[in-house]
């Protein structure tokens, strides 16, 4: 017989299964406190049950103000896991919720514990009302449950307030502009023709490669393999790819007459930034982003930039090549982010269904 969802294993203390984990749930004089048992079995979670609520502190959370709560994550959690590019939006998100929270506890440096589901639902509806899209939204949700439920972890809070929280319905559209190959054309015959060597190469590369823009810049010449015509995307401790995993990204002869050149421009230094700025160090992404938006405006294509370049190659590729190949070139631990931005249904050589039955 299969044992109930919820078991009381002690007066106050509840385990419970979710998401396939056991869990438990600790009530005493008025407080509460939810955690993660990390056990699938039973047994196990039992025992860790009665252990915690034998401990002499329990159940209350220590106080732990919001700001001092955002500095220790970012610390302790989002410089080893997370991409600059995202810690820089996690950043953005929480110092724009903290700006909100302020406003509405009119309260400077309020505890971390006063957030509640009703802060976060008037956040929610904050944004919206401010004019940004549903997905956006869903997005800063995602940002803040992702650290609330670390300052639950930690025991700085009794439970994640997000947790009843709805993400909102967004209509799934096409993700990205697609180039055409008169587009892609049309901005390197511009940047031929002025000599701009960098730019022409890192646009033929990415168009050619699908890499994302900052793995092109942290490519050494010992990541440019000539002769068995790969390029290994490596994680580095200087930039961290997205996936955390290294991957091989086979190239055409397009992307290998660009390696090439840059390998060679390197000289014989395996160590050697393939896109290096003058001083040798990273070329910086945001410039680097401007200076082609300004171009490829110039050219005549101002909706082109470096995930519209990467965008057209994965969706041209997967009109020939498995999801599954698709995701491992692209750099996708889980597939399902390929089919969702990159294979569109609306542009598949369906096929014509079999005739049944006498014609009308």
């Amino acid at each position: 017989m299969a044992r109930p969802n919820r078991f009381q294993v002690a007066p106050g203390v509840t385990i419970y299964l979710r998401h396939k984990t056991w869990w438990v749930d600790i009530r005493a004089e008025g407080s509460r406190i939810q955690r993660n048992l990390r056990t699938h079995e039973y047994g196990v979670a039992v025992r860790k049950a009665h252990d915690l609520e034998k401990l002499p502190d329990r159940p209350s959370p220590k106080l732990v103000s919001f700001d001092t709560a955002v500095a220790t994550y970012m610390d302790e959690y989002a410089s080893i896991h997370h991409s600059g590019k995202t810690r820089e939006r996690t950043d953005s998100i929480l110092t724009m919720f903290r700006k909100f929270s302020c406003e509405s506890l009119g309260d400077e440096s309020f505890a971390l514990e006063r957030i509640t589901r009703d802060i976060v639902g008037a956040y929610q509806r904050a944004r919206m009302a401010d004019g940004a899209s549903p997905a956006t939204v869903n997005a800063h949700i995602r940002h803040l449950r992702a650290f609330l439920r670390w300052c639950a972890g930690k025991g700085w809070i009794q439970s994640d307030p997000t947790r009843e929280i709805r993400m909102l319905k967004v209509i799934k559209r096409d993700k990205g502009k697609i180039l055409a190959p008169k587009e892609i054309n049309r901005i390197l015959l511009r940047l031929d023709s002025r000599g701009d060597e960098l730019y022409a190469d890192l646009v033929r590369l990415i168009a050619n490669t699908g890499l994302r823009l900052g793995e092109a810049l942290y490519l050494r010449s010992e990541d440019a393999d000539l002769e068995g015509k790969r390029l290994h995307v490596r994680n580095r401790p200087d930039h961290l790819t997205k996936d955390r995993e290294d991957r091989i990204v086979p190239i055409n002869e397009v992307a290998l007459a660009v390696l090439r050149r840059r390998k060679l421009a390197a000289g014989g230094d395996s160590g050697a930034l393939l896109f290096p700025s003058r001083a040798g160090t990273p070329l910086d992404r945001h410039n680097v982003g401007r200076g082609f938006k300004k171009r490829a405006t110039a050219a005549g294509v101002p909706d082109a930039n470096w995930y519209a370049l990467r965008h057209t190659f994965a969706t041209r590729l997967a009109e020939s090549v498995p999801e599954m190949a698709l995701a491992a070139i692209m750099g996708h631990s889980d597939p399902k982010t390929t089919s969702r931005f990159y294979v569109h249904r609306n542009r598949m050589n369906l096929p014509t269904p079999p005739v049944v039955g006498l014609g009308g």
